[in-house]
């Protein structure tokens, strides 16, 4: 979508730039089991999951380039398409979070 909307809207001096991230440390990964952390910490290239200065970072270095446009930008520290048991993981913890999240709001009302 980013290429087809930086055409559209380029000749408005309006320029369309997406960031893809992978796993930020954020207050919702902090709450992801560190078992699951762990995995995809050490499937990324640098080792590591990325830090929040980091992603900042790269909005202001995108924001800054006056010539960046029509691109998705790769935050994700060498992290692809994870094997099949991280996708197990995952979406088994987003099952749980959701689950959780339901029990909350049902006990709330």
């Amino acid at each position: 979508m980013t290429l087809p909307l930086a055409r559209d809207l380029g000749k408005f001096g309006i320029r369309v730039v997406a960031i893809a991230p992978g796993i930020i440390q954020t207050p919702m990964g902090a709450t992801m089991p560190d078992k699951i952390l762990d995995s995809l910490s050490r499937a990324s290239a640098l080792g590591r999951v990325g830090h929040p200065s980091e992603f900042a970072d790269a909005v202001l270095g995108l924001a800054s380039n006056s010539f960046m446009t029509g691109s998705v930008f790769r935050l994700d520290g060498g992290i692809r398409l994870p094997h099949m048991w991280m996708i197990h993981y995952l979406s088994n913890f987003v099952h749980l979070m959701l689950n959780i999240s339901l029990q909350i709001a049902f006990f709330q009302d």
